[in-house]
């Protein structure tokens, strides 16, 4: 029996349909704000719903994508709930600073009928061409379950009570690069140690919409070593490279991450010089446009030309985005996550296809299966947890030969799984504007100083930051969240493991056609490597 707040529902339920603004969408679930239109009137008595739905947002499940991911997860193939997923093993993981707290809220029929007729209605009406139109383009798939009856309330992180709020969304993906396997082949082996699976993506993603766009030629800005990778962002922790002595300070790697995606976001897009150029929208591909960076003022996201070209990020600005990271240690405990629950690649989770499992009829070997596919249980999760903790006191390949080698294949598979939701999360960064205290980094303070006698500078520097910042905090304005923490399901893993294969196949095939031999000691190829990438500074 699902327990809800009865005094929510019935506010819930006396909302009407034009209260609520789109948020987003992703593969489950779609997002709506609470937003009542203004009182003309300062007279008039605020509503019980109002005060109880201020700044409150509500997720809505799909329409037949109901899985152990959606909103709600009330499906009896479905062991663990939304709810239960995020108390009894996110929160247990990640600081509540950084977490969104929900509550479940039962969805009235007649409400939600009306509520979606409302913006399919909205969205069929607007003038697509027309670049202020409030309704999204992915309204058109407006499609949430009918069926649902439980919904998820939370808050509204794109506060609609400061205008001039600014709210950036990162979604910084995976933080490491692949280790040396010895079950994979040579030149798989030699890709998924050298290159991290962004990168891999984006130039695979490129190059198949090549083929589709025929008057279009592969953007070699994906091959070049002034591209966006996402190793810049967790490169404080990075060691794929234990012989390099000579790592540049990470808070300059994750102010250059920042920067770029600052870059790519404000452009259409990037060449392999790393400048900036212009592509107009009927020349533009999907493959240009990426999902990492989003920026929103109040309640609405920024995507034509001109709130793009009007919207400018400081040095300032990014010098304050990088130490609120920094300090913020989110980027810490997501590429610690990541790195334990994953040791082991996607290619071995695949079963082993064997001469005799031939079908006699065809001479064909059975498709290959993912070796797991039942669904997490909250046993599984208790178990990961103590896993995780023991991960917490010893250095990753102690843990790696003492603990995970040890590990049933089932729990690693399901490891694996749970690493997917730390590699899929995005970062949502609250800042006000022109009011933030001017921050240095740290090594731009030893720059400054590096001919005075002073060798406490730098600790100074970061202290007089502190207390800038702390002082920034009082009005509240500044907050750092990570949100789309759901538990990916076992078709999500079937599709994901899949699309490894695919994706690092294709690379090695531009790698080929631009002639870029597999040899450690071939230029161009040292260039090009990830771990080169994140080591400059530019």
């Amino acid at each position: 029996m699902i327990s809800t707040d009865q005094e929510l529902d019935e506010a819930l339920r006396r909302t009407e349909p034009k209260d609520w603004v789109y948020l987003g969408q992703g593969s489950a679930n779609i997002i709506l704000a609470y937003h009542p239109a203004p009182q003309l009137s300062s007279s008039v008595q605020i509503n019980s719903e109002e005060l109880l739905l201020q700044n409150r947002s509500i997720r809505l499940s799909k329409l037949k994508k109901i899985t152990s991911s959606s909103a709600t997860s009330r499906d009896k193939k479905h062991p663990i709930s939304f709810i239960d997923f995020q108390e009894r093993f996110i929160r247990r993981l990640i600081d509540e600073r950084f977490l969104l707290k929900y509550q479940d809220v039962r969805l009235d029929s007649t409400w939600l009928k009306a509520l979606v007729k409302n913006f399919k209605l909205s969205s069929s009406s607007c003038d697509r061409s027309h670049e202020d139109c409030s309704s999204p383009k992915d309204l058109f798939s407006f499609d949430v379950d009918l069926d649902s009856d439980f919904g998820l309330v939370t808050e509204n992180l794109r506060n609609f009570g400061n205008n001039h709020l600014i709210t950036i969304e990162i979604k910084p993906k995976w933080s490491f690069l692949g280790r040396t396997i010895k079950d994979l082949n040579g030149n798989n082996n030699f890709l998924k140690s050298n290159f991290c699976r962004t990168c891999v993506a984006r130039a695979g993603e490129d190059y198949q919409d090549c083929i589709t766009w025929i008057k279009q030629n592969f953007n070699k800005y994906y091959l070049s070593s002034n591209r966006f990778c996402s190793l810049q962002l967790f490169s404080n922790n990075s060691n794929d490279d234990k012989s390099n002595n000579n790592r540049n300070p990470g808070d300059k790697q994750l102010r250059k991450g920042i920067q770029k995606l600052y870059e790519e976001w404000k452009s259409e897009k990037h060449c392999s010089e790393g400048r900036i150029e212009d592509l107009s929208d009927s020349l533009k591909r999907p493959s240009q446009v990426h999902n990492n960076f989003r920026v929103f003022k109040s309640q609405k996201e920024l995507l034509s030309r001109e709130d793009m070209e009007s919207f400018i990020l400081t040095e300032e600005d990014l010098n304050y985005l990088t130490i609120r990271l920094k300090q913020s240690k989110v980027l810490d405990r997501l590429d610690h996550l990541q790195r334990t629950l994953d040791l082991f690649d996607a290619s071995l989770l695949k079963k082993p296809q064997q001469q005799d499992q031939e079908d006699p009829q065809t001479n064909l070997l059975p498709e290959e299966e993912v070796i797991d596919n039942d669904p997490m249980t909250i046993r599984d999760l208790q178990d990961i947890l103590q896993i995780l903790q023991k991960s917490s006191e010893c250095p990753i390949e102690d843990f790696k030969n003492s603990v995970y080698d040890k590990l049933s294949l089932r729990l690693r598979v399901k490891m694996f799984k749970l690493s997917m939701t730390f590699k899929d999360c995005s970062i949502i960064i609250n800042f006000p504007p022109n009011s933030r205290p001017s921050l240095i980094l740290p090594d731009d303070a030893d720059i400054a100083i590096a001919n005075k006698p002073n060798s406490n500078a730098v600790e100074d520097q970061l202290n007089n930051n502190h207390k800038k910042m702390r002082s920034n905090d009082l009005d509240g304005s500044f907050s750092i969240k990570i949100i789309d923490l759901d538990l990916k399901d076992s078709k999500r893993l079937e599709e994901f493991v899949e699309k490894d294969k695919n994706l690092f196949q294709t690379f090695e095939t531009i790698l080929r056609q631009f002639e870029y031999p597999f040899n450690n000691n071939d230029v161009g190829l040292r260039e090009l490597k990830c771990i080169k990438t994140c080591l400059q500074v530019s």
